[in-house]
């Protein structure tokens, strides 16, 4: 067996183990904030979804009450994870799920949503390009890259102090690291921003990125301005006066 063959096995059998104390954790926090977030990002009831990295469909279960009229098509490199989100989501009829760990992956289309939550921190450095091309196949011109990561900083606090809590491969992320490979192959940066969810300090970052593409810009209203630096105003007096 070849070394990149014996890591994917590695890999898979790990979450393969992992799948059970996914199950027995269900869905948490993490999903329902990241299912907010996904429709504050433009989510819509028919809007079709790439999930990467679905895990036992903990998020997935989420977005499918939601899209009534939308489907997912959900991967994961773990069979086991697999078979237990077919059976937990099998009543849902607009899912499809596939065990892939993303190499040579092609669905032949493009979807409005590409979701990795919390998943790419766990793919070597070196694959990261070949994931964004992968990626930008399946985008079209307004399609939504949504990435959520551990903070970079609580990987390497984590480390430190308590190795237990990560998983097989789990890499501290910071922001070039993932923004130039996605830029290489196709995407742009939408926004980028860390918050709090289980530590006091942030703990999380969330990534949306878009396709890189030639877009029109027009000018706000005269009277927006106005409003805007009026407001501002307002608000810097307050603060230097009390």
């Amino acid at each position: 067996m070849d070394e990149n063959k014996e890591s994917t096995v590695n890999v898979s059998g790990f979450y393969d183990e992992f799948s059970k104390k996914q199950l027995s954790t269900g869905i948490n926090l993490r999903h329902y904030y990241l299912f907010d977030q996904l429709v504050k990002a433009g989510l819509k009831k028919d809007s079709s979804v790439l999930e990467i990295g679905c895990g036992i469909g903990t998020l997935t279960q989420l977005m499918a009450n939601y899209l009534k009229r939308g489907e997912i098509h959900a991967t994961d490199i773990s069979p086991e994870s697999i078979s237990v989100a077919r059976k937990r989501l099998a009543d849902f009829k607009r899912i499809s799920l596939e065990v892939s760990d993303m190499n040579g992956f092609n669905a032949g289309r493009t979807y409005d949503f590409i979701i990795l939550a919390d998943v790419i921190e766990h793919i070597p450095f070196s694959e990261h390009t070949e994931l964004f091309r992968t990626i930008s196949l399946h985008a079209h011109p307004g399609s939504v890259v949504f990435l959520n990561i551990p903070h970079p900083k609580a990987t390497e606090y984590f480390e430190r102090t308590d190795p237990s809590k990560l998983q097989i491969i789990d890499q501290a992320v910071y922001a070039g690291a993932l923004i130039a490979p996605a830029e290489a192959c196709g995407l742009v940066l939408s926004s980028y921003r860390s918050y709090s969810l289980f530590q006091k300090q942030s703990d999380y970052v969330l990534v949306i990125f878009g396709v890189n593409r030639d877009i029109s810009f027009s000018p706000v209203s005269r009277i927006r301005i106005i409003l805007r630096k009026l407001w501002l105003r307002l608000s810097y007096l307050e603060r230097i006066m009390f």
